[in-house]
């Protein structure tokens, strides 16, 4: 068997300039109990390292961190609940300990966990939740959202009234639920939304990131319905995917109203856009091209 020693060590560019800064800072995942921030590193930029620094308001919990410049992410456990935490990342160099400006944002935490959490048998089919604020955390609660089986349901209630009560519930089967506190916190609207193909029967979508509140996204919503008619249908979107979506199986040459929305953890349709566009005519049939010659040709449909 043959051991291994190995040194980490960084070649730093002979020109030695100041490195340049990150880009696009946001936050990728944040909860009561953690948060982690992402960026890009800039391919013109020779750091060996970038410097993390977090400062929590009205907490002592404050300081910085090192990693090594090919990490581009940096988690945060256990922050104070209900607090802003303003989280700060440079470039650095090896040499002269050359530094690029901070990029900065501002992350503020959710409330603590529910207390004393419990359920009772309403009636056959029925259950009900019942439960206690977060300690600490129950003063920057804005609402509770109650799941089930990727089923959400928000809850406005305060003092000695925090409970929910499930209704229809399948019989003879396990059931989890689960309810977490919210703060108020929102992301902005999308922005340059627009369609950019349309089919006979299908529409593409594109849009970027909201400008506002960025940190707070969790997922997009995309809902679609005829114009002037009641009926519609919704499709959540993953961060992980790229922003944009095409809505198949419509009806041709039909107005439809296309609603987009950056959804943050209480799942609220707080800043929609809404888009309106027609469907393409259907296509032709029977396509045949006729009596050829070497300066004409017949086409008929």
């Amino acid at each position: 068997m043959e051991k291994y020693a190995s040194v980490e060590l960084f070649t730093d560019d002979i020109n030695n300039e100041q490195p340049k800064g990150v880009n696009n800072l946001s936050t990728r995942h944040f909860d009561d109990t953690s948060f982690r921030v992402e960026w890009d590193k800039s391919n013109e930029s020779c750091a060996s390292h970038f410097l993390v620094c977090w400062e929590q308001s009205q907490a002592k919990d404050n300081g910085c961190k090192r990693i090594p410049s090919y990490e581009t992410d940096f988690y945060k456990g256990d922050p104070n609940v209900c607090t802003n935490v303003t989280v700060s990342v440079s470039a650095v160099s090896v040499i002269n300990e050359l530094s690029s400006g901070n990029e900065s944002i501002i992350i503020t935490t959710a409330p603590g966990s529910v207390q004393n959490l419990t359920s009772w048998l309403v009636e056959l089919g029925s259950v009900g939740l019942k439960w206690d604020p977060p300690l600490p955390g129950e003063d920057c609660v804005d609402h509770y959202i109650v799941e089930l089986r990727d089923n959400y349901y928000i809850v406005n209630a305060t003092g000695d009234k925090l409970q929910y009560i499930f209704n229809n519930l399948t019989l003879c089967q396990h059931q989890i639920f689960s309810i977490r506190s919210a703060n108020s916190q929102a992301p902005g609207e999308v922005t340059e939304p627009e369609v950019t193909q349309t089919g006979s029967h299908s529409l593409h979508l594109e849009w970027k990131r909201p400008l506002e509140l960025f940190d707070c996204l969790v997922m997009y919503s995309v809902c679609w319905k005829e114009t002037n008619k009641t009926d519609s249908a919704c499709s959540e979107q993953k961060l992980e995917q790229y922003p944009k979506r095409t809505l198949y199986g419509l009806k041709s040459c039909a107005e439809y109203t296309v609603t987009l929305a950056a959804l943050g953890v209480s799942r609220l349709h707080d800043n929609d856009t809404t888009l309106t566009q027609f469907t393409g005519p259907e296509p032709v049939t029977a396509l045949k091209v006729d009596n050829v010659d070497t300066r004409s040709v017949t086409v008929s449909w």
